[in-house]
């Protein structure tokens, strides 16, 4: 994060200094100029307010009246007052003070927004969102705020997700303050012992609040791909895929091509049951990006569950080339060797189990050429699954029983034994 640092002069002279245009002053306006002058600002407030009942749309008596309003830190008052100063002063005669407005504007922006870093780096990410709420309250069109801001609030829900489910919570002994970002006990007003006790109103607050200021960061930055993205992720990470692959889509507008939001939105149509949606992004993110290793497994993923084995193979084989110590890829390559060994053994069992309820010859030269493919891919199998066995990942009860499949069906009934009994022996372990 960025501190932003403002060089303003002495605002605060103005309150005490003759204005730049010369005005009728009504009794309360010059009551009120005496309280300033002796900084007694409820006085002068209330002294403000009168005169403003008199003339509602006197543009220096809301320009008074904002700037005592920040001495006592009343900061949305503040702005309210200026723009009613602004709006009121239709013949802009007040030039000087318009400069002066917007100054200090952009004065408490910048120290709010500062105070919001120093907060961050000291690690209390519920005081920081509150300095950059209020700095983008201030100044509506600093996006620097609002992507720090939707960080903090993202922070504060890590935070808060870290113990949820919470236990021991007892109903009714505390309430999210949203205010102030904090769990805090009903009887002391207190931070809560056990901040996670607020979850089920913190987290939907903080979930709409981090997606209005994502939301608000795109508007200001409409170009910007890392903005639409951020977004996105936060939508798939929540599991709303319809609103992430709608920003990854709007993602790919803004930058065509790019592989690894490519990626992306196809793994989301995969999520989604887009099935052929998925399979034409899975193609476009391999020619942008052949070598993406989590894109291949992925799309491997997807033939292998769509009982696609020989293109899984194709997949996982490349994988593999590329990095051979990928535990997924050679058990999986394994597994798609199998299932079409599997396959070719059913479909000759079916053609002999067909014969003999026809009383018909079997056809041999087809049954014998399913048999060549069950062993062949059973054999192809076997290096994968072995290697697979050796790597982290490879004492699963699965990897074992796979590997006995392999053997069995290779015809090394000795190998398969050993491959049953260690996967049997894994699972007993697993249970204890």
């Amino acid at each position: 994060m960025k501190k932003r640092w403002l060089l303003l002069g002495c605002w605060g002279v103005l309150l005490i200094a003759a204005p730049s245009v010369s005005f009728a002053q009504s009794m309360e306006k010059t009551s009120a100029k005496l309280y300033i002058q002796q900084k007694e600002w409820d006085k002068a407030i209330e002294w403000l307010q009168k005169a403003l009942a008199k003339a509602p749309e006197d543009a220096q008596t809301h320009f008074l009246l904002g700037q005592v309003y920040a001495e006592k830190g009343q900061l949305m008052e503040m702005v309210q007052e200026f723009e009613l100063s602004k709006k009121y002063d239709t013949k802009n005669k007040l030039k000087k003070e318009k400069k002066q407005m917007e100054d200090m504007v952009r004065h408490f922006s910048g120290k709010n927004y500062n105070e919001g870093v120093e907060a961050y780096k000291q690690q209390n990410f519920s005081l920081a969102a509150v300095k950059f709420l209020l700095s983008t309250q201030l100044d509506p069109n600093y996006t620097d705020a609002h992507r720090n801001l939707s960080v903090a609030y993202q922070l504060v829900e890590q935070e808060l997700r870290k113990e949820d489910p919470c236990a021991d919570c007892v109903e009714g002994a505390t309430k999210w303050d949203a205010q102030t970002l904090q769990c805090v006990d009903n009887n002391t007003g207190q931070p809560a012992s056990k901040p996670c006790c607020c979850n089920k109103e913190a987290l939907p607050d903080l979930k709409n609040r981090i997606i209005a200021t994502m939301e608000t960061v795109i508007k200001l930055q409409p170009d910007s791909l890392v903005h639409t993205l951020v977004l996105a992720e936060y939508y798939h990470s929540h599991e709303d895929y319809a609103n992430s692959s709608a920003l990854f889509e709007q993602a790919l507008q803004k930058s065509p091509g790019n592989g690894k939001v490519l990626a992306r939105l196809a793994d989301t149509y995969n999520i989604m049951g887009k099935k052929d949606e998925a399979f034409k992004m899975y193609d476009q993110a391999l020619m942008a990006d052949p070598a993406n290793k989590d894109l291949l497994y992925n799309f491997g993923q997807m033939y292998l569950n769509g009982n696609d084995y020989p293109n899984a193979i194709i997949q996982f084989k490349k994988l593999v080339d590329l990095d051979s110590e990928d535990f997924g890829a050679n058990f999986y390559l394994g597994v798609s060797h199998l299932k079409i060994a599997e396959n070719a053994d059913k479909r000759a069992r079916d053609l002999q189990d067909e014969a003999s309820e026809k009383k018909k010859k079997p056809n041999t030269a087809a049954i014998d050429s399913l048999k060549a493919v069950e062993k062949q891919h059973s054999g192809e199998a076997v290096p994968f699954l072995e290697k697979a066995t050796q790597m982290q990942g490879g004492d699963q009860p699965a990897v074992w029983t796979n590997l006995g499949i392999a053997y069995t069906r290779s015809g090394d009934t000795d190998k398969a034994k050993a491959a049953f009994d260690k996967a049997e022996a894994l699972e007993k372990n697993n249970n204890n």
